[in-house]
């Protein structure tokens, strides 16, 4: 396997421009073995000329004492000749040279017949210093040769040619030297530039190749090149990091362990190979795809063919990481379907898996049964809690929901409090089962910011048996049965039936026209029930029970509106109107002549004690009317007790220093609990008319179940009202069972405070 892309391998220098860089690189040994050789050869030549006599006149030693000086000054100057020394010192190595072989041959009487000793200078400086040498040798030549014929003709040396003919011989020396040296440092010359022309080139390719390593291994992308029967010729740095290739697999070059490498790491091995051997069929094609791994990574790739004149020579591959851009697609579309706060979908995408499921159910006729599910007094805990807990609420709820759901059910947060959950080819019977048990796995206490809340649920349920129905339709339809599961009851699941949507409509008409009865024409009013002392058969007080004066239904009774008015807010309006006007109304009759000291009850929503200023603006109306706070009673239900027990203790400890006093209404039908009987401030119990009315009845077990909350009350030191009286025997009953108060049909119906203030006299006398 081929190592990263890098510049091809050039010679760092060229042979012939930098001779003399090589020179100064030799090793003094081998200058040493120069300088003997040559000069051995020399020397034996002259012997055998002496042997002959053929050396002139000059005596043997002499000649080799001269050719030994003149060798080591050859060999000592020919270090200074370098192509980038300067002319001086070129015209001082060259000309010692050649003035010292002009000595030597001259000394021995050949005179110009060895003129091929300048020749040997002169090639020695073209390749020492290039081109520019023959002519300084040139020169230096001429002028040895002239001085060694002035020797001549002066007679200080002899010469073995006749004097006439050795001047001539002289001359065609210097001629034949000059043409031979001319072509030499032409030859040189050309070279010298085709050399530097190289030179620059292979610079230029250096260069080029650096920068496009350089440029490779900086991108982001890795970069792979395979040949066309797929094996691996380059890559950059990126590619090994990207793929972590070990470094001893590409060391070996082993492709075929690489590529079982690569392979291991995807989640789709197949569809690489597959598309691999896609571009080898069609070589001219081009790529885009996506690889996925097992680790979480996700890589861009893209393909196409390598050519070198037009011809497909193999196939470059790129590569790119992805991982964090995919993971951002992945996150933006999550939150684009899916709730921010619980993690279940939301809106839209249960809109389009509800219109997938409904067109299988066309093709396949399965059944796909929607769930609808709203909490129960959600806005309770906001209230009292705040939204961070309320949220902390919601997530708890969605996970126990998701637990009961299988795999293929999608469920969804709608809004605030309101969840869906589609179930695919679900028959009826299964559809309810589920609705069961996830109102059962709410029923279990929440713990939320340390405190124990409770969410019960109202679930409405709808299928597609009807042909036809849109995603909207059958949502629609499972909301209807969400809300008739609310008035009947709470707590429990209801299956839609047609007769609900008129039921439905009427609840929302009746909705507007209660906003408008409490916010524009102030059509409630109040009736007023009397609350006996059952010992001494005096009124303790009246119960003010809110009235709405529909303009065509009449009195609406509080049961069918005050849960509108609660799950829309409306209750606070009301609930003020209810308490200041029933103070006003007291003083009215408390100081009528000859009256009692009567109180009055009024009932508070937990939704109401829930609000931060409940306290301020109960205080606010008794400054108003001008009523004495001990002359008024607030009734809760219990569930307003367990709701926030620590806000509720306060609250209620707070009404307690103004003086008013608080009654547990209902009590029974709810969560009680004696502890919280201990806990808070509370002055009355008071039963609810459920088990009034099964007294005297031949059964002695609610006389028993009333007798023990009475006793109960009196332990705890609190005073009990029975309510719902309407039989005599109830009311003897109660009375041999000591209770305090009781109130109901037997005793005075409600009636509108214009009818009490017309009876004030015969209901609060004495």
């Amino acid at each position: 396997m081929a190592g990263p892309i890098k510049a091809a391998s050039l010679p760092a220098e060229i042979p012939g421009v930098a001779g003399a860089d090589r020179a100064r690189g030799h090793s003094w040994v081998g200058h040493v073995a120069s300088i003997l050789g040559a000069s051995a050869l020399t020397a034996l030549a002259f012997i055998l000329l002496a042997h002959f006599r053929l050396t002139g006149g000059w005596p043997l030693w002499v000649l080799l004492i001269v050719l030994a000086v003149a060798s080591v000054a050859g060999e000592l100057t020919s270090r200074l000749i370098r192509a980038d020394a300067r002319a001086l010192v070129l015209h001082l190595a060259i000309g010692s040279q050649c003035m010292a072989t002009a000595l030597v041959i001259y000394a021995i009487g050949w005179g110009p017949t060895l003129a091929v000793g300048y020749l040997f200078i002169a090639a020695r400086a073209l390749d020492l210093g290039g081109s520019r040498t023959w002519h300084i040798a040139f020169v230096w030549a001429g002028i040895g040769t002239v001085l060694g014929q002035i020797a001549i003709a002066t007679g200080l040396v002899s010469t073995y040619v006749p004097v006439p003919y050795v001047h001539g011989l002289a001359a065609l020396s210097i001629l034949g030297f000059g043409f031979v040296m001319s072509l030499l440092g032409s030859k040189t010359e050309q070279s010298e530039i085709a050399l530097a022309e190289r030179n620059l080139a292979a610079s230029d390719t250096r260069a080029a190749l650096s920068l496009l390593t350089a440029t490779l291994d900086s991108t982001a992308d890795g970069i792979l090149v395979v040949d066309t029967d797929g094996a691996i010729k380059q890559f950059n740095s990126r590619f090994a990091h990207m793929w972590r290739i070990p470094d001893d697999i590409l060391a070996r070059g082993d492709d075929s362990a690489a590529i079982a490498f690569v392979l291991d790491q995807l989640l789709y091995p197949e569809m690489f190979v597959a598309k691999v051997e896609e571009l080898y069929v069609n070589v001219d094609a081009e790529s885009d795809d996506t690889l996925r791994f097992k680790d979480g990574r996700v890589f861009h790739r893209h393909s196409r063919p390598q050519r070198v004149d037009g011809q497909v020579v193999g196939r470059v591959w790129s590569f790119r990481d992805v991982t964090d851009h995919h993971r951002l697609l992945e996150e933006l579309e999550h939150q684009a379907f899916h709730d921010s706060l619980t993690g279940l979908a939301n809106r839209a995408l249960l809109r389009d898996r509800l219109e997938h499921a409904l067109a299988r159910s066309r093709r396949s006729e399965a059944t796909v049964t929607v769930l609808f599910c709203d909490l129960d007094g959600f806005k309770m805990v906001n209230d009292t809690l705040g939204h961070d807990a309320g949220d902390l609420l919601l997530v708890e709820v969605a996970r126990r929901m998701t637990e009961q759901l299988r795999e293929e059910d999608t469920a969804a947060r709608l809004g605030g409090d309101e969840f869906a959950i589609v179930l695919d080819d679900t028959p009826a019977d299964e559809a309810v089962a589920l609705a069961e048990r996830l109102l059962t796995s709410l029923r279990a206490p929440f713990v939320v910011q340390g405190r124990e809340l409770s969410a019960r649920a109202s679930i409405g349920i709808a299928d597609s048996s009807d042909p036809g129905l849109s995603a909207d339709s059958l949502l629609s339809r499972a909301d209807i049965a969400m809300y008739a599961a609310k008035a009947s009851g709470r707590d429990r699941c209801v299956w839609f039936e047609r007769e609900m949507q008129a039921e439905l409509a009427a609840r929302h008409r009746l909705h507007g026209e209660l906003r408008h009865a409490v916010l524009v024409d102030s059509s409630l009013t109040l009736h007023y029930q009397p609350v006996f002392d059952l010992q001494s058969g005096r009124v303790d007080s009246l119960e003010a029970l809110v009235r709405w004066n529909h303009p065509t239904r009449g009195l609406v009774p509080p049961d069918e509106f005050i849960p509108i008015a609660e799950e829309t807010g409306l209750i606070h309006e009301i609930g003020r109107f209810v308490l200041e006007e029933a103070c006003r109304q007291m003083v009215l009759w408390r100081a009528q002549p000859g009256t009692s000291d009567p109180s009055v009850s009024v009932n508070v929503s937990p939704v109401q004690l829930a609000e931060d200023q409940f306290v301020s603006y109960v205080e606010a109306a008794l400054h108003r009317t001008g009523l004495a706070p001990t002359c008024l009673v607030l009734e809760l239900t219990e569930s307003a007790l367990l709701s926030d027990t620590e806000r509720v203790h306060s609250r209620l400890t707070q009404l307690r220093e103004l003086g008013i006093r608080v009654a547990v209404d209902d009590f029974g039908t709810g969560y009680s609990s004696l502890s919280y009987l201990r806990q808070f401030p509370i002055d009355y119990l008071k039963i609810d008319r459920s088990f009034v009315s099964e007294l005297g009845q031949p059964s002695e077990q609610a006389r028993a179940l009333v007798r023990s909350i009475i006793g109960i009350g009196h332990d705890l030191g609190l005073r009990v009202i029975a309510e719902g009286i309407e039989e005599p025997e109830q009311l003897s009953v109660l009375q041999e069972e000591h209770c305090d108060f009781g109130q109901g049909f037997l005793l005075g119906r409600p009636v509108p405070s214009g009818q009490v203030h017309g009876r004030i006299q015969q209901l609060l006398a004495t």
